[in-house]
């Protein structure tokens, strides 16, 4: 193994959800404080969305072992299930017989474990990861139980942890009611070339080496760009390229070593697309554009030939608009089935059109999308 050549006490890239090792960047930090007080305040729903790989688990574990020892956790991992087999779940995490009950019974037996531990001070948490995959009968089932109150506060807080199509499902108008419940929603997005940066030396520090002695100058472009900010595509990519460096008997990773490692792991970089074969029908030769204004001035424009966009500031957005106003992955133009369509990827400050604010919308020629002073302008072919 690499840690002796390296000076290390554990290995630094494991892709266990090790709370240690969270590298705390402005985004974290926001969504650990906010969780945080969402959960003192016994908001009744918590929404945290990523992409797989993100590190919202491993966000998750932090704020979990910083918790108050009156706030008892009942954990769920795994989803594809029916609203039953959901409360015997949650009653088993509670210690209580669960199996061969009606769901009424289910429902009391939860309900009353509820309310004795509110009267002994505690506050039920319940954390639900991989989300997406919960049907909306069984998510509002979830909202059903957020009514387990008293007239001052809630009893019950659930976090809801899954992919960016959770956050989609959630904006359904079958689900307008837990919605309405849900006060906070976090979306993590990728780190930035400079995040990824300070994420290997912290990984680095905390499991006792030197990031310097290990990597070399300019790798970490390479990283990011391999990894597309990934924490977990980070961890695999460092820890076999530390484990080559073993094997090939070299003293620290470098440009040629990530090569040879993205090559055997059979990885393509970020927007790498094999050719498309050519297409002489007029609706392939069209493209639609999406011109950017600031302040009412012309900036930029770009011709949509793909079929996703990303914006927002992060460096490797296909629509990159270097603005405070804008979240990392601030929203998406996506094309499904012949559509144009605007998808807000849990920004911030939001996105609006016409005034009003929009998560999933039908784009038409001369649409204003407005984010902050800026405008983008939507000009179908």
């Amino acid at each position: 193994m690499y840690l002796e050549q390296f000076h290390l006490a554990e290995k630094p890239f494991e892709q266990a959800p090790d709370p240690r090792f969270l590298y705390a960047s402005e985004q974290h930090g926001y969504a650990i404080a906010s969780i945080r007080f969402a959960v003192a305040s016994r908001d009744p729903v918590v929404l945290i969305t990523g992409e797989i790989g993100s590190g919202k688990t491993t966000l998750l574990n932090r704020v979990l072992t910083e918790l108050d020892r009156d706030v008892l956790v009942a954990r769920i991992n795994h989803t594809r299930l029916s609203a039953e087999e959901l409360l015997q779940l949650i009653l088993v995490e509670f210690g209580i017989e669960a199996f061969g009950k009606g769901k009424a019974e289910l429902l009391t037996r939860l309900r009353r474990f509820v309310e004795q531990q509110a009267a002994a001070g505690r506050h039920v948490l319940l954390v639900i990861d991989e989300a997406q995959n919960l049907s909306p009968d069984v998510l509002e089932e979830l909202r059903l139980l957020t009514g387990i109150e008293t007239e001052r506060q809630k009893l019950l807080g659930i976090v809801l942890l899954g992919q960016p199509q959770l956050s989609r499902v959630l904006d359904s108008p079958e689900l307008e009611q837990l919605r309405q419940r849900c006060r906070l929603r976090i979306h993590i997005d990728e780190l930035t070339l400079d995040e990824v940066g300070a994420y290997l030396r912290h990984r680095m520090a905390v499991a006792g080496g030197d990031y310097e002695q290990a990597f070399a100058p300019g790798v970490e472009p390479l990283i990011h760009r391999y990894s597309r900010g990934l924490p977990r595509l980070i961890n695999v990519l460092c820890d076999t390229a530390l484990t080559a460096c073993l094997v090939e008997r070299e003293p620290r990773v470098t440009p040629e070593v990530l090569d040879a490692v993205v090559r055997e792991l059979q990885w393509a970089e970020r927007g790498e697309m094999p050719p498309e074969e050519p297409d002489d029908s007029a609706s392939s030769q069209r493209a639609a554009r999406l011109q950017i204004l600031h302040r009412g001035h012309r900036v930029d424009e770009v011709v949509l030939s793909g079929d996703h966009y990303v914006i927002g500031r992060d460096p490797g957005s296909e629509i990159r608009v270097d603005d405070k106003f804008f979240s990392r992955r601030h929203a998406a133009i996506t094309r499904e089935d012949g559509q144009w369509v605007l998808l807000d990827l849990g920004s911030t400050n939001g996105t609006w059109m016409g005034g009003r604010r929009v998560r999933k919308w039908a784009l038409t020629h001369g649409d204003e999308i407005e984010i902050g002073k800026h405008r983008l302008v939507f000009f179908d072919a």
